[in-house]
């Protein structure tokens, strides 16, 4: 039971992560289609 908790915590974290990875593709993407130049969103 132990081993399952561990495993579906790390699913979890992974998903998290990867939600985390797509919002930063996504406002990346938002400070491209505004034309701005800087990646970092940094003015």
């Amino acid at each position: 039971a132990q081993i399952l908790k561990a495993q579906n915590m790390i699913t979890i974290m992974t998903k998290a992560h990867f939600s985390e990875e797509n919002e930063k593709k996504i406002k990346l993407r938002k400070i491209v289609g505004d034309g701005e130049v800087d990646l970092f969103g940094e003015i």
